[in-house]
């Protein structure tokens, strides 16, 4: 109790999760005429701070400090079972930008606005989904929205403290070393910090705000072979906080390799073809299983249709795994396992640690393939075929994380 009394202290001391609490204790009696009342709303914002630096040759291209807020409204009338979602007649929740001011009664205005206008949506929404389930001989009958226990997990904020003037002296010196390098037909430096505050609340009693940060700085730089053919080359440096970004001197050194390697591939000579093994390793190999498993450990929900409709919301191009739960899918030495707990490997921060989702479950470990043998998948609240609820994996936009 102690715990979820300081978290609700924290959210009421908090102006935007103040204002998304009051205003979701307003819709609690929202109710239009002879329209269902809505079951279940939900507030979430992306309040962003971000700086970017672009330098190219020792010149500063462009420097921009930006902060903005991304909120996002959703409203569901129905119930789980059967509610206006998952139909080609959907549309996604609000999207635009919040008042930047921690004004509570701009803040609230706002998501009153953006309530009031969706409730009216997803009314018209759920009529025409019903009308469509009339001409279905045989509709899915899975449920269109998952219980999840709500959770209250309010961190401190982070703030982007980054001396702009000082980086932009640097990013600019950095740029200047290719300026040695004739070769070189162009090349730019960037640097990048963002500083993200996430929060989210729902009617069921959800509270979440958790900070989320990345930075990163790109060198890159290409050049003409002697038959006109560009390459291209780059090293890419991400870190979750801006303090752990590689110091000015290593930064100079990277710029002297790409320089470096990019003259020597613009008089390589061109690779004979073959066809045979590839070995990937290291960044390569990351990439590689990325690439490969993102199709293949997520499930998508076809949505409802009446016969003969054309849609394009209605063509989902199904997991190359989704029959084969049970089943071998890997080499037997090979087990898969997402745990977003994690938040180091090897002393190193993990950018995929996070400690709840974007729907505001909290992040769950799941097991994937076992010794080549397909286990799950990774879910939302979005119910798919027999799945009862999230794992905590709601984490881009749509129907899957």
């Amino acid at each position: 109790m102690g715990v979820a009394r300081d978290a609700a202290t924290d959210a009421r001391s908090d102006a935007q999760l103040r204002a998304m609490l009051d205003e979701l204790s307003r819709t609690k009696t929202l109710k239009l005429n002879d329209l269902d009342k809505p079951y279940f709303v939900q507030y979430s914002s992306d309040d962003a701070d971000e700086l970017v630096i672009t330098a190219s040759v020792g010149g500063l291209i462009t420097s921009t400090h930006s902060r903005f807020r991304q909120p996002r409204v959703e409203v569901r009338i129905g119930d789980y079972k059967f509610d206006n979602t998952n139909s080609i007649y959907a549309r996604k929740s609000r999207l635009g930008l919040f008042p930047i001011d921690d004004d509570y009664g701009a803040l609230r205005t706002d998501l009153w606005l953006s309530t009031d206008a969706l409730y009216k949506v997803a009314a018209d929404q759920i009529a025409r989904k019903r009308s469509a389930l009339n001409e279905i001989a045989e509709p899915e009958k899975t449920t269109d929205f998952a219980h999840a226990k709500p959770v209250q997990i309010i961190e401190p904020l982070v703030a982007l403290n980054v001396d702009q003037k000082h980086w932009e002296d640097v990013v600019r010196r950095i740029s200047a070393r290719f300026a040695a390098h004739p070769d070189v037909l162009e090349s730019q430096v960037r640097l990048r910090c963002i500083e993200t505050n996430y929060r989210v609340a729902n009617t069921e009693g959800t509270v979440v705000r958790i900070p989320e940060e990345l930075s990163d700085v790109a060198v890159v730089a290409s050049g003409l072979a002697p038959d006109g053919s560009r390459v291209w080359n780059h090293q890419f440096f991400t870190e979750l906080h801006f303090s752990q970004l590689q110091k000015e001197q290593e930064l100079y050194k990277a710029a002297e390799a790409v320089a470096a390697e990019t003259e020597a591939l613009t008089k390589a000579p061109w690779a004979e073809d073959y066809t045979g093994p590839v070995l990937f390793e290291q960044e390569a190999a990351a990439e590689l299983m990325a690439d490969i498993l993102a199709d293949a450990i997520r499930l998508q929900r076809k949505p409802l249709a009446p016969p003969g409709s054309d849609n394009a919301n209605a063509q989902i191009i199904e997991s190359v795994w989704a029959s084969r739960v049970g089943s071998k899918v890997t080499p037997e030495w090979l087990s898969l396992v997402d745990n977003p707990a994690e938040e180091q490997y090897q002393g190193k921060p993990l950018a995929g640690h996070y400690v709840a989702d974007d729907e505001g479950v909290p992040a769950q470990p799941v097991t994937l393939v076992d010794k080549g043998v397909l286990k799950g998948f990774l879910f939302s609240r979005l119910p798919v075929r027999e799945t009862a609820a999230s794992n905590g994996h709601g984490r881009l936009p749509g129907a899957w994380g």
